[in-house]
């Protein structure tokens, strides 16, 4: 406690009050406070759980294998832990129902490496197009726009969503590359 009073009297004046608190939805805790619009990026992540869980389907899956959702440079899941960081790029800039099919597609990758759901887990390579073949049947279910689901089947086509240096590994060089709209 006194630890505490002498760090917040040591702060600077300045120091803006983030006013959005993580919230708990179902099992995933959202928190979105390192967003540039931690306010907005909450709301739209809200709103795409809540898309979600008009789906039973797809609702107890999401619940099941992510823990969090929360803001980043890039966009990624981790694989143990089933925390979905969400980029800027993402969730302030695209509709609810392209970020509710991320966050369906994100929570399949814990479970491919978790199970070995779609085979034994080799890498991001083999586990993408089974995950964005059930991207698109989920935004099919949703009534998305067309143009979501000729993306991700461009995406599949192109066969290298993940290896963006074209090296034919897909590692932490990559990932540093992210930048999905």
């Amino acid at each position: 406690l006194a630890e505490d009073t002498e760090v917040r009297k040591n702060a600077p004046a300045e120091a803006p009050i983030n006013s959005v608190r993580p919230t708990l939805m179902g099992n995933i805790l959202v928190d979105m406070s390192k967003s540039n619009d931690p306010e907005l990026a909450t709301k739209k992540v809200i709103d795409a759980l809540k898309l979600i869980e008009k789906f039973p389907k797809y609702h107890g899956f999401v619940q099941k294998w992510l823990s969090g959702i929360s803001s980043g440079m890039r966009s990624g899941v981790n694989l143990e832990s089933g925390n979905y960081v969400i980029s800027d790029v993402v969730v302030l800039k695209q509709s609810i129902e392209w970020i509710a099919s991320t966050i369906y597609h994100d929570s399949i990758h814990p479970w491919q490496y978790k199970t070995g759901g779609d085979g034994p887990y080799k890498g991001d390579r083999d586990m993408e197009t089974p995950a964005n073949l059930r991207q698109i049947e989920f935004l099919k279910a949703v009534g998305a726009p067309l143009r979501y689901i000729k993306h991700i089947e461009a995406t599949i086509a192109k066969g290298n969503h993940s290896d963006l240096n074209g090296d034919g590994i897909y590692d932490w060089k990559d990932w540093e590359l992210r930048n999905y709209e």
